[in-house]
């Protein structure tokens, strides 16, 4: 575990799925109150676990999307107190959670003052949801950008090129796919970008420091048209 900013950590984890390995990453944000946010869990070991226990009481376990789940239980089981919560429609893959809240039902307090939670509409096999953490100017998304410039895979390296994404940030083949209302994604990714974030940080891929809202726009240009330089 890493820690990128003064309420901002995260836990970088290399296990392969389905043979593939893309990293996956766990983002952990500290609400002003204290209360810690854990968006995204990876397969946490007791001294990972303990460490998150030093920064804060865990108040918030949170599946941003219907394909990042896969942690999700055990993380409830090791933090039985916390909100958990994610996009409806996961429940019916993960009976073996209890859902505490659904995104736009959750109890006010979710998030505290600090974060502000907004969602990619148009893409309901998706149901991403984003988290803008204000006082460090970092927006935490999962599958909405990958940076994966580094991959010395060479399938890896045929799938970036396929998706317009070798050597920088992009979005994924099957993410265009289930894209189905563009005009409703577009709207909300317009109300993303509309946040002043310069840290991107994504569950696949390096962390972009600067420019980050730059480079989730031109990510999404195949969308949005290009950017307009001035």
């Amino acid at each position: 575990m890493r820690q990128l900013d003064d309420d901002i950590w995260v836990h970088d984890d290399a296990t392969q799925h389905k043979g593939v390995n893309l990293g996956m990453r766990s983002t952990i944000l500290r609400r002003s109150d204290g209360g810690l946010v854990i968006i995204s869990p990876t397969p946490f070991d007791d001294a990972t676990a303990a460490a998150i226990d030093d920064l804060g009481l865990v108040r918030v376990i949170a599946a941003p999307n219907l394909f990042h789940h896969m942690y999700l239980a055990p993380a409830a089981a090791r933090w039985p107190g916390a909100t958990v919560i994610g996009p409806r429609g996961l429940q019916k893959k993960r009976e073996d959670v209890s859902f505490t809240a659904f995104y736009g039902d959750e109890a006010p307090d979710t998030w505290g003052d600090t974060i502000v939670v907004k969602h990619l509409r148009g893409a309901k096999a998706l149901r991403e949801a984003t988290f803008f953490h204000a006082p460090s100017n970092t927006l935490v998304c999962t599958d909405l950008v990958f940076n994966l410039a580094h991959t010395a895979s060479l399938m890896m390296r045929i799938y970036l090129r396929l998706s317009g994404a070798l050597g920088k940030p992009g979005t994924s083949i099957l993410l265009r796919l289930v894209t189905r209302d563009k005009p409703s994604a577009r709207e909300s990714l317009s109300d993303i970008l509309s946040q002043d974030f310069q840290r991107l940080i994504m569950a696949h891929g390096d962390v972009i420091e600067e420019g980050g809202n730059a480079a989730l726009r031109d990510a999404w240009s195949w969308l949005l048209g290009p950017r307009q330089l001035t």
